[in-house]
């Protein structure tokens, strides 16, 4: 009877697991881009002439020299729109419909909840912020919790109705700590101008965004990429 009872449930198990490959599999991407860049760059300080060499034919076809860290920005957004696919499939992964039967969590509840992740979060984030950025880094990602607390079903409804806003919510995170808050702790170092951070700054988040809404269109069009219960 037990396994009679069991086996309808394969197929739901089988469709669980594969939003967890597919997220290892995006988050894998995303550190292999990530890895890539920072690979090519100590390649270049350290005089390899064959990455120097088609650093300077990028700048040459390109016709600026800043052609190569243009790219670089505009990279590290398509990896940062892989991190929110990746979460998006976690959620799809982790994701429980509410039954009749659930209890609400009471608001105390909710608040105390909320007190004890912002304080992990400050914990963890701050450590990672660069320079000054640090508390606009928090309060970005405590305005978020907080928000998923207050109206978890808003934050699901996004997932599954626009998920390419959810991807693009996630990677906006990544974006203001390792993009934005980058730039602006690097920029009395590097002394660009101001065009040149804006163009940075405008790559990466265009590459972002542009990323975030091919991957919600292909969610929301291909069945294997989300939940077939909801």
């Amino acid at each position: 009877m037990a396994l009679t009872r069991s086996i309808p449930d394969w197929p739901a198990k089988r469709r669980a697991l594969r939003h967890l490959v597919f997220s290892i599999v995006t988050f894998s991407i995303a550190y292999w881009l990530y890895a890539l860049g920072n690979w090519q760059r100590s390649a270049a300080h350290a005089g390899d002439r064959r990455i120097l060499g088609v650093r300077q034919a990028i700048r040459a076809t390109l016709h600026s020299t800043d052609a190569v860290s243009v790219l670089e920005h505009a990279l590290s957004g398509v990896g940062m729109a892989f991190v929110g696919i990746a979460v998006l499939q976690i959620y799809y992964f982790a994701y429980q419909p509410p039954r009749a039967n659930d209890v609400e969590l009471p608001r105390w509840g909710r608040v105390l909840l909320f007190a004890l992740t912002a304080a992990a979060v400050a914990a963890i984030v701050w450590p990672l912020a660069y320079g000054h950025t640090g508390f606009l880094v928090v309060v970005a990602v405590w305005l978020v919790i907080g928000w998923w607390l207050a109206r978890p079903d808003q934050i699901s409804q996004l997932a599954f109705d626009a998920p390419s806003s959810y991807i693009a919510l996630v990677g906006g995170l990544m974006w203001l700590n390792f993009d934005l808050g980058w730039k602006l702790h690097q920029w009395p170092i590097t002394r660009d101008t101001a065009g040149v951070v804006l163009a940075h700054l405008l790559a990466s988040s265009g590459t972002l965004v542009a990323c975030s809404a091919a991957a919600g269109a292909a969610t929301q069009r291909c069945a294997w990429l989300r939940p077939s219960e909801v």
